[in-house]
């Protein structure tokens, strides 16, 4: 089963994960055909003991426990199945954006956050979020990524441990 894993917070505040030692981390561990996707641990890869939502649970522990030990940290992982992503990808709401507005999946592996999340007061003459099957699509200007009332909302203690933000083209090139 091909899958994919989101790393939480790695290569910002000083821990560093090299992509290179995650692709060799995953391939010593037995997963093939590893790909990864810029400095922020997108990777791709196949996990022939994955046939189930179960399974795909047990791939997550296995690579948290794999990461934790390896780069001496608590190891967040938000895995799903490449299929479910590529659904998601599908299905995002809005048109291809203009140069000053950014598009993100916020990948959420909680049903009561993802519940708070869009719930969210927003103004919508800055920024939208709509549900998406593994999370919240999120539309915001550029420049307002890290200040908007949205970010304020997935930045707070009980909220950013169950979350994880990619924009859309970088998920993209990671299914390609």
């Amino acid at each position: 089963m091909r899958l994919v894993a989101f790393p939480r917070g790695i290569n910002v505040g000083g821990r560093v994960v090299p992509m290179a030692r995650l692709r060799e981390l995953l391939e010593g561990a037995g997963f093939t055909s590893v790909h990864t996707v810029l400095a922020s641990g997108n990777v791709a890869f196949d996990a022939d003991e994955a046939r189930t939502a179960d399974d795909v649970a047990t791939v997550r522990e296995r690579v948290e426990r794999l990461m934790s030990a390896e780069f001496d940290y608590t190891a967040i992982v938000q895995v799903y199945t490449a299929e479910a992503l590529e659904r998601c990808l599908n299905a995002v709401p809005w048109d291809d954006p203009p140069a000053d507005v950014h598009l993100y999946l916020v990948l959420v592996d909680d049903a009561e956050v993802r519940a708070e999340l869009l719930a969210a007061e927003l103004d919508p003459g800055v920024e939208a979020v709509v549900p998406a099957e593994l999370g919240v699509f999120w539309r915001v200007p550029k420049g307002q990524t890290l200040g908007s009332d949205f970010a304020a909302v997935i930045n707070s203690s009980r909220v950013k441990r169950h979350v994880t933000t990619r924009k859309l083209d970088t998920l993209r090139k990671l299914l390609a």
